[in-house]
C-alpha cells in the first residue's frame, strides 16, 4: 500500500530493501541490514520523515558542492555584499570538499582541512572565514532538508588586534605633499571620521549636507547607514569637490571627472614622499578612532561614527597607541611630583605631623 510502504528482498542481494512513496514517486533503498525488525524500523522512520516533509534526499547523495550552490544562491537573492568573497573561499575549499558527501563531513575531516591549510601558510583568520562559509552552507542545507545535521566546526584562535597609527606630525606631512583635491579630501574624511576606504570612495553629492555640515552613508559594510559631522578642514574641501556636479555624481573624482576607484600608485608616491613608506590605508581607521577618543568623544559615539557594529569589534582596533601610553605615564609622573611637592609644603608649614610630641594630660586632668 502507498501509505505503509513495504519490505522486500532484491535478487542477488542478501540485504532487505524498503520501498515507499514520497511526493507521488516511488522510492526504493537498501535497509543496510538482513534483520527484518531493523528494516521495519528504517521504513517507519522514512515514512515519518515523508509525512513531516523532512525527507533527506537519498536518491542521490548530497555533496558539499550542492550545499555551496545553495549558499551562492542565498547570497544572490539577498544581495549580500560579501558575495564576492565566496569565490575566494571556495577556491580553497573545493579541492578538499567539492565531491565529498555532506554526511561524510566530520569534525575529524574539518581538522584535516585545517592542517592542510596551515601547511599552505594560511592564517588562522583566513581558515576560520572559509570554514564559517561552509558552515553556513550546511545550515542552509538543513533548512532545505538536504542534510539532517550540521557537524561541529572547529574554530582557531585569532590574534587580530589591529596595530599601526598615524600621528599628527605624519598627517601634516601627507597633507603638505597632497596636490590633488580628491586625495586631500579622502585623507581628511578618513582621519576625522575613521571611515573605510570603500565607504569614502562610494560617497556621492547627495550624501553631503552643507547646511547641516554632515555626510551621510546610505549603506556600509555592516549593512547600516550612518551619519558623520564635517570637520572645519573638511567643509571647504567638500564645497570645492561638489561644485558643478549632479546630485548623483561621485564626491571624489579626478581632474578629468572620472570617479576614483583605486589609487595605489598615488598612495605609494604620497607616503614615500612623506617618509612614511610603511603606512597603510587602514591605519587611518585606527587613527581616526583615536582622534575622536582623545578629543573626549565617548567610545559608544566613536563606535557609531566609525561603523563598528559591536563593542568587541571596536576593541580589536586597540585604539591606544604607544604615544598615548607614554603620555599617560608622563601624566602619572607629573601627578606624583605634584603630590610630593604638596606633601613637602605641608610638612614645612608644621600644620600637623608626627614629628611633634603629643600633648599628655597632667595628673589633674589638664593637658600640658
Amino acid at each position: 500500500m502507498k501509505g505503509t510502504g513495504s519490505i522486500y528482498k532484491r535478487p542477488g542481494s542478501k540485504l532487505l530493501w524498503i520501498t515507499y512513496y514520497r511526493d507521488g514517486k516511488r522510492v526504493r533503498e537498501s535497509s543496510g541490514s538482513t534483520d527484518r525488525r531493523a528494516a521495519q524500523q528504517q521504513l517507519g522512520q522514512r515514512l515519518g520523515e515523508a509525512e513531516r516533509c523532512e525527507f533527506t534526499n537519498t536518491r542521490r547523495s548530497v555533496t558539499c558542492s550542492d550545499l555551496w550552490e545553495g549558499l551562492e544562491r542565498h547570497y544572490r537573492i539577498n544581495a549580500r555584499k560579501s558575495a564576492e568573497c565566496l569565490g575566494r573561499r571556495w577556491k580553497h575549499l573545493a579541492p578538499f570538499f567539492a565531491d565529498m558527501r555532506a554526511r561524510q563531513v566530520t569534525y575529524d575531516q574539518l581538522e584535516r582541512y585545517i592542517d592542510k591549510r596551515l601547511s599552505e601558510k594560511a592564517s588562522n583568520a583566513t581558515i576560520n572565514r572559509e570554514l564559517s562559509a561552509l558552515k553556513t552552507a550546511f545550515r542552509l542545507g538543513r533548512k532545505r532538508q538536504l542534510v539532517r545535521d550540521v557537524p561541529d566546526f572547529p574554530h582557531l584562535e585569532e590574534n587580530n588586534v589591529r596595530t599601526g597609527f598615524l600621528e599628527d606630525a605624519g598627517y601634516a606631512k601627507l597633507t603638505a605633499g597632497c596636490s590633488e583635491l580628491w586625495l586631500r579630501l579622502f585623507l581628511e574624511i578618513a582621519y576625522s571620521l575613521a571611515w573605510r576606504k570603500s565607504e569614502i570612495l562610494n560617497l556621492c553629492v547627495r550624501n553631503v549636507s552643507l547646511a547641516a555640515r554632515t555626510i551621510r552613508l546610505d549603506d556600509s559594510k555592516n549593512g547600516e547607514g550612518r551619519e558623520g559631522p564635517m570637520s572645519a578642514a573638511m567643509l571647504p574641501l567638500i564645497r570645492r569637490a561638489i561644485a558643478g556636479k549632479a546630485r548623483d555624481g561621485y564626491l571624489l573624482t579626478r581632474e578629468d571627472g572620472k570617479r576614483v576607484r583605486d589609487f595605489r600608485k598615488a598612495w605609494h608616491n604620497l607616503t614615500t614622499a612623506a617618509g612614511l613608506p610603511d603606512l597603510i590605508l587602514h591605519d587611518f581607521r585606527r587613527s581616526g578612532a583615536r582622534q575622536l577618543r582623545r578629543a573626549g568623544v565617548p567610545e559608544s559615539v566613536v563606535q557609531k561614527i566609525g561603523g563598528w557594529k559591536t563593542a568587541s569589534m571596536f576593541k580589536r582596533y586597540a585604539i591606544v597607541s604607544n604615544a598615548d601610553q607614554r603620555e599617560a605615564m608622563a601624566k602619572l609622573d607629573q601627578a606624583r611630583a605634584e603630590g610630593k611637592a604638596e606633601s613637602e609644603t605641608i610638612s614645612d608649614g608644621h600644620s600637623f605631623g608626627h614629628s611633634e610630641p603629643l600633648a599628655t594630660p597632667s595628673p589633674s586632668g589638664k593637658v600640658q
